[in-house]
């Protein structure tokens, strides 16, 4: 049975590590390696890590001397040190059934051109509460990787965390690797990169569960723009590698309005919020003139606080 390296890389996630390292041993899965992974964690990480050192499936403990910086970083440590055919990155504060990888392998071993699979996920507070879900109108389905990115990678990301996700190692031989180097989005342009060398299998079930974490590198990022900023490098990526047709791109360009507009409040100020809307609608010089009169009415919503319908 083909094997899969579950990755976990883990900083300061102490209160979570147990709950999200057993619900990967207790995978019904069985033939998988466990590659436990910290960037240099200042809480109690390093005693709970170690209390699995001596556990059949756990191959690998690596902890930092150095912190890295950078979560792309210890990804890429991780699939340095994986030998499955498969990869799964479990980040360690998430947790998932324990039909999980079961239910994403069993894709990939029937259909060689599937090298990437992935469910569905919920997001949820400290208080347990379902605060997110993500979308899907089909139990099951299977994408050309190129259909896949231009109609739900393009915009924004719809693999909003790394637990709900298996891909083939054999793809990273053949992605770029500029993901490392993002603060924000590198998660999804690696998800862009991973999908586009093969297809994609879209499952429908919930079987993955991630935490809301308000102070996190992404809600820095999105006030200081850095978010939008590297949205759009993800955009003309997709632009030049899927060549989108025209209502793809206009589809993606009301996705990265629509969450400019929802992050418009929370930017440092209002030269960051104006250069932020700016490149977005460079990005496609058709897009002024489609999304003009609703980019006027959603600023007039934000001005005397009244609901507009657009």
């Amino acid at each position: 049975m083909p094997k899969v390296s579950v990755i976990i890389p883990n900083y300061n996630h102490a209160d979570f590590l147990n709950r999200r390292i057993d619900s990967v041993l207790n995978q019904t899965y069985s033939d998988f390696e466990l590659i436990l992974l910290d960037d240099c964690s200042t809480d109690r990480s390093y005693e709970i890590l170690l209390s699995y050192k001596d556990h059949p499936r756990v191959s690998q403990i690596v902890f930092n001397v150095k912190n890295s910086g950078s979560p792309f970083e210890q990804w890429a440590k991780g699939f340095e040190l994986a030998t499955g055919d498969f990869i799964w990155i479990a980040e360690s504060d998430d947790w998932c059934e324990s039909t999980l990888l079961e239910n994403l392998v069993k894709p990939l071993l029937e259909d060689e051109s599937l090298v990437l699979s992935f469910c569905q996920s919920l997001l949820v507070d400290d208080s347990g509460e379902i605060i997110y879900k993500t979308e899907c109108h089909q139990l099951e389905q299977s994408i050309n990787g190129r259909d896949f990115v231009a109609s739900q990678m393009f915009g924004d990301t719809v693999l909003v965390n790394a637990g709900m996700a298996v891909f083939r190692k054999s793809s990273l031989n053949k992605i770029d690797c500029q993901y490392r180097n993002m603060k924000s989005a590198g998660d999804w342009m690696f998800w862009v990169n991973i999908a586009l060398t093969g297809n994609v299998f879209i499952l429908g079930k919930y079987l993955n569960y991630f935490r809301r974490n308000i102070d996190t590198v992404s809600s820095k990022a999105e006030v200081t723009g850095v978010d939008i900023e590297e949205g759009n490098k993800v955009f003309t990526f997709v632009l030049h590698k899927s060549k989108p047709v025209l209502i793809e791109q206009l589809n993606a360009i009301k996705q990265r309005l629509d969450i400019y507009f929802q992050q418009k409040k929370r930017y440092e100020n209002k030269t960051i919020s104006r250069n932020s809307l700016t490149s977005i609608l460079n990005l496609c010089p058709e897009a002024k003139r489609v999304y003009r009169n609703q980019i006027i009415k959603r600023f007039i919503k934000t001005f005397i606080g009244k609901v507009v319908i657009i």
